[in-house]
């Protein structure tokens, strides 16, 4: 099935260039490594195991972000007693940055400050937000690179 970002793309004869993919591809297995939660705690890779994970690279100064994430949030609180789960990896230069952002806003959802363990797996990134969802097999199910709109968020809850 293609997506209306990828048809928009193809049609106006763009494309993404290589390096905005992730480090693997869809019949790969994902492999995270655990990251500090800014709300405290730990994002562990195992306890999403089975479930469908939304992982959006984002930043507190990015318009596109700010218009994604109460998408994401809602989201996040109807479907996460279903098997989905967030992590909101934020690129800002400091974690205060990034948790004032989230405390301003009301954002539920788990977040963290990116590292080099993820910065190695998602390589430079060409804009934001980028989200990649993997699915409950552990294999990437979806790349969106740029905002999404409200529809492809919630198309999102078919995965699961």
């Amino acid at each position: 099935m293609i997506h209306r970002r990828e048809f928009l793309a193809l049609a106006i004869g763009g494309g993404l260039p290589a390096s905005a993919l992730p480090a693997w591809d869809k019949d790969e297995t994902v492999s995270l490594s655990p990251l500090p939660l800014l709300s405290g705690g730990q994002f562990d890779p195992a306890l999403v195991k089975g479930k469908v994970l939304v992982l959006q690279f984002w930043a507190s100064w990015c318009p596109f972000c700010a218009r994604q994430n109460p998408h994401v949030e809602t989201l996040y609180r109807a479907q996460r007693s279903r098997g989905l789960d967030v992590l909101a990896v934020s690129i800002d230069k400091t974690r205060e940055a990034a948790t004032a952002y989230l405390q301003s806003h009301g954002y539920t959802f788990p977040a963290a400050m990116i590292n080099q363990a993820y910065q190695r797996i998602f390589r430079l990134r060409r804009g934001l937000p980028q989200t990649y969802v993997i699915g409950r097999d552990g294999k990437l199910a979806l790349v969106e690179m740029g905002e999404m709109f409200d529809e492809d968020i919630r198309n999102i809850a078919k995965l699961l």
